[in-house]
Formats: structure tokens, C-alpha cells, sequence
């Protein structure tokens, strides 16, 4: 799969610069011997998956740029759809851009409204049976996930290459007090607890992150 997001990043490297021939090639050799992507390779983690999508969805994008119809937006906003689904975050994204269609088209708002819609049905159209699933199942409404977003701030807030210990190991130059540490550290085996159990109690527990999250970007 990591070999075809590199064919990808080739295709589209070249769409968005046809005249060059080196530019497509050297997007390709960067994307190959990057170690950031060869280390989330190997670790067969999600960030594998979402960047092929993610990758196909922007090739998809600048196909639907330079054709400019309908149907290729439609097309774009299904990729899209379905890299939100591996990477929730993405969900904003086509939002941004049927923005940036509305836009660029100005003078035409009547077409940028036409091509914006047909960008995002072709997004909800890929989510909507997940969201009906989590309507099911949960009996709330649930786009696409519920993500632990102070969790991964607080994560970035002290990981670096001198303090890495593992993952979910909290350094003692990032939290000094043994007692806040033994409880940060048994928050997260709960939090992954209920990921596992696909429980709406993690969006209960990611709140309890925020405190010591903001206190070590301060």
C-alpha cells in the first residue's frame, strides 16, 4: 500500500506540474526514502492507510481543478469521504475547500455553489453509513468518531527525541510529581480501555488531559 502512495505522489506531482519532468520524479524519491514514512510503514499503524487515501483524494482534487466539472468533484468528495473515515480530522477539509470553490468562483457563485454541493455529497454519500451505524448503535448522532484530541495534545506538548520512552510513558522532566504521573499514566490505560471496548466514555476521559496539556505548552 506504501508503494502505490508513492505512485500516487508521482501522479500527482505530475498533475500539478506537467511541463517538469524532474518534479514528479523527485516526489516520488522523497515520498520512497522518507523516514518518517518508513517507520509508520513498519509499524502497520493507520497513518499508512490515511495517507493513501488522503494522497488519492488530493490527486482526486486537482483532476476535479483542472476538469472543473461536476462529477469529478463528486468523485474527489468520495475519496475525501472515505480518507475521513480512516483520519477523522479530514472531515474538515472538504468543507475548506468547497469554500475555496465558492471563491474562485465569484463571479460565477451560482457554479461554485453547484460544484461545492456535488463535493460534499460525495462526501457524506462515503460517511453516511458509518453515521447511520453510530446512529444505531449509540443513539446519537456520531458523524464519523469520537476522537481524544487532548489526549494527542498533550502527547506532542513533551514528546521529543530526549524525552521518548515509549509509548504512553510520561517522562519525569515532562511531569516531576510522582502522584500526577502514576494518575496520568492509569488515565491512559483506561482511555485505551474504552477504544477498545469503542465506548463514548473516551471523549469523557480526553477531557481530563486538558489541564496537563495546556500547563506543559505553557
Amino acid at each position: 500500500l506504501d508503494a502505490l502512495t508513492c505512485i500516487l505522489a508521482f501522479l500527482l506531482a505530475r498533475a500539478l506540474a506537467r511541463s517538469s519532468m524532474w518534479a514528479p520524479l523527485t516526489a516520488a524519491a522523497i515520498y520512497a526514502i522518507s523516514p518518517y514514512n518508513i517507520f509508520y510503514t513498519r509499524a502497520l499503524l493507520s497513518e499508512c492507510v490515511g495517507t493513501f487515501l488522503m494522497t488519492a483524494g488530493l490527486l482526486r482534487c486537482v483532476i476535479a481543478f483542472k476538469g472543473g466539472n461536476r462529477f469529478d468533484w463528486f468523485v474527489a468528495g468520495v475519496v475525501l469521504g472515505v480518507a475521513a473515515l480512516c483520519n477523522p480530522q479530514v472531515i474538515l477539509f472538504p468543507f475548506l475547500l468547497a469554500g475555496w470553490i465558492l471563491l474562485r468562483h465569484a463571479s460565477d457563485r451560482r457554479k461554485g455553489l453547484s460544484l461545492g454541493f456535488y463535493l460534499l455529497a460525495g462526501t457524506a454519500l462515503s460517511i453516511s453509513p458509518w453515521t447511520a451505524r453510530n446512529l444505531i448503535v449509540f443513539h446519537r448522532p456520531i458523524p464519523i468518531s469520537i476522537t481524544a484530541s487532548w489526549y494527542s495534545i498533550f502527547l506532542g506538548s513533551y514528546e521529543t527525541r530526549e524525552t521518548w520512552q515509549g509509548w504512553n510513558v510520561v517522562p519525569e522532566q515532562a511531569v516531576p510529581d510522582p502522584q500526577e504521573r502514576a494518575a496520568i499514566v492509569a488515565r491512559f490505560d483506561q482511555m485505551w480501555a474504552e477504544f477498545n471496548r469503542g465506548s463514548l466514555a473516551v471523549s469523557e476521559i480526553d477531557r481530563g488531559f486538558r489541564a496537563p496539556a495546556l500547563r506543559q505548552i505553557r
